[in-house]
């Protein structure tokens, strides 16, 4: 047939088909938005078990060509859990092109289970029936109120980028070519090879976190314990490529990429034996960068580093001091901020 063009002119007769329309969505930018952040907020109902709350959106909400406003404030009432059982909600605004002449939208919720994750029940025909995720709510059979609420809006500008709340919203804005920005790191939905298409970070390493667990600190009588890793990488690590770990030595980050950092750690006693302590969060060249200490046998060391220019390859490097002997679990974040 060739070229088959819509939303020209058309001629008596021709007018827009709505499942045309709805699919043509990505040609005018993201196909799901919220032009308000605070808009459509999602708040524990005050007194009817297992609800929510959404607020009023006046500015406007919208997913496959539909624009939508609302001046009033919208009750979901979700169906309880068995008794201690756990189990994510969907909370989404549902798009209905199968009445004459469509919709109204409606705000409904998705029965999840027990995995934090977009409900596959979530509806995926645009022309037809589409939900377009707002929240994710937790709730615990029991507990009338939500456990955790996240949020899975995405808001959408003029030039066609896309800002998201949490990195779960990714699982419903993949399309070639999107960009969306999540907690200053800017993703991209591009081949990665072999006909494979995945979210790629293009800006912006935004942070490291590590972990040591149960390791020996320090020796009875006071002693020393450099390198108390190994450090583990928890699951940022596969998307956050400018980190590493220094080679052999355990309890070392190497930062790939010059810039300004900041960060510190937590360590927290794992057995009651260890005494008094301190931490030490040193570079590559021995320079201390923060320290901090305790006593006694109840005890959580917190320590923070400011905004510090680091180099590409330069090392930080974790240990600490210990008077008495015992296991300790230790985080160390690194956030790049420049």
């Amino acid at each position: 047939m060739g070229i088959e063009s819509h939303f020209y002119d058309t001629i008596p007769g021709q007018g827009i088909n709505e499942i045309e329309w709805s699919e043509s969505a990505r040609s005018r930018g993201p196909i799901y938005g919220v032009s308000n952040p605070s808009e459509l907020l999602c708040t524990a109902h005050p007194s009817t078990p297992y609800a929510v709350n959404i607020s009023p959106a006046p500015s406007g909400f919208w997913g496959h060509g539909v624009w939508d406003t609302s001046d009033s404030t919208v009750t979901v009432v979700c169906t309880p859990p068995a008794l201690n059982a756990r189990r994510f909600d969907l909370i989404t605004p549902r798009r209905d092109w199968t009445p004459t002449g469509g919709g109204p939208t409606t705000i409904t919720k998705v029965q999840g289970t027990s995995s934090r994750s977009i409900p596959t029940g979530r509806e995926t025909s645009p022309g037809e029936v589409d939900d377009q995720p707002l929240w994710l709510v937790e709730w615990l059979g029991g507990e009338t109120q939500p456990q955790s609420i996240t949020d899975l809006r995405v808001f959408g500008g003029g030039g066609g980028g896309q800002i998201a709340m949490n990195k779960m919203a990714l699982e419903y804005l993949k399309a070639p070519g999107a960009r969306v920005t999540i907690d200053g790191t800017l993703y991209q939905y591009e081949p990665i090879g072999n006909g494979v298409w995945d979210w790629v970070i293009r800006d912006g390493i935004q942070h490291m976190e590590f972990w040591t667990g149960s390791n020996g600190f320090g020796w009875a009588g006071g002693g020393r314990a450099w390198d108390v890793g190994p450090l583990s990488h928890d699951a940022n690590y596969a998307v956050n490529a400018g980190f590493a770990e220094q080679g052999p030595l355990s309890g070392s980050i190497r930062i790939l990429r010059r810039g300004y950092y900041e960060g510190g750690s937590i360590t927290t006693p794992r057995t009651t034996n260890v005494g008094n302590a301190g931490v030490i969060l040193r570079n590559g060249r021995g320079d201390v960068i923060t320290t901090g200490n305790t006593s006694g046998y109840l005890w959580e060391i917190s320590t923070t580093f400011p905004r510090t220019l680091f180099q590409a390859g330069e090392v930080i490097r974790f240990g600490a001091v210990s008077i008495g002997s015992g296991t300790v679990d230790t985080r160390v974040r690194i956030d790049k901020v420049g």
